[in-house]
């Protein structure tokens, strides 16, 4: 016996959709005719569907607004806007800042010299870094069998020298807070890097004030994010709103 809720020809019966197209191939719409005739299942739901159009027609029943396809838009966009904030808020913390101030205010980069020079890499020029140990790094330099570090106070009488074997060193943590500082790296022996020694100025201060700074120096890509994040989220509202 023949089970009338079930489609005879599970193949051709997924393509009932396509009966709605003005431009069908007339074979296809023959093969698809020739189903419903036979397919108790097919002709049900194409006479649901039918009369279904016709009371959204008449106003008689409303597409729920959760299916349309400006809910799901709204869905999407609200999902993905915390998404991109997420991702600003880690590249904020954990890349490296931006050398330019990009909201104005005093500029990175001072003491860079030109792209390849013997150069400190971290901090970036006037950065402000807080309470936790200041690592110092650098380019490093071919041939060069150490370095030696001078650190001193702008603002005060704290003064330090240090070595170091590779392009890195953790800086003593008794330095004074806040204050601000130079920091001088030269090549051992002398001479060997040809753009002399490099230099940076950074500051030690309160947390507010090194979230001031990271804010004006955040990476660019934070940036763009911060705006597709709030693009997302106004769009998102404007659709639920429509």
């Amino acid at each position: 016996m023949r089970d009338e809720y079930r489609c005879i020809e599970p193949e051709v019966g997924a393509m009932m959709h396509l009966l709605d197209e003005d431009d069908l191939e007339p074979e296809t719409r023959r093969i698809l005719e020739h189903h419903l005739r036979h397919c108790d299942h097919c002709r049900e739901n194409r006479e649901f569907e039918r009369a279904l159009r016709g009371l959204v027609a008449q106003g008689a029943v409303e597409v729920p607004l959760s299916l349309s396809p400006r809910r799901v838009a709204a869905r999407v966009l609200a999902w993905a806007a915390p998404v991109a904030a997420a991702l600003c808020i880690v590249i904020a913390l954990f890349a490296a800042p931006s050398q330019d101030a990009l909201l104005g205010g005093r500029d990175a980069g001072a003491h860079r010299g030109p792209t390849g020079a013997f150069a400190v890499t971290r901090p970036v020029d006037g950065e402000a870094l807080g309470g936790g140990p200041v690592v110092l790094s650098w380019s490093p330099v071919d041939h060069a069998s150490g370095f030696i570090i001078r650190v001193t106070q702008t603002d005060g009488d704290y003064a330090w020298t240090g070595e170091a074997a590779d392009n890195r060193l953790a800086l003593p943590a008794d330095a004074p807070m806040p204050g601000e500082y130079l920091a001088v790296v030269e090549a051992v022996p002398e001479g060997i890097a040809p753009d002399g020694p490099a230099a940076v100025t950074f500051r030690r201060g309160r947390a507010g004030a090194v979230l001031a700074w990271r804010l004006n120096h955040l990476p660019r890509a934070a940036y763009w994010l911060a705006l597709v994040a709030l693009g997302l989220g106004v769009t998102a509202a404007v659709l639920r709103r429509l």
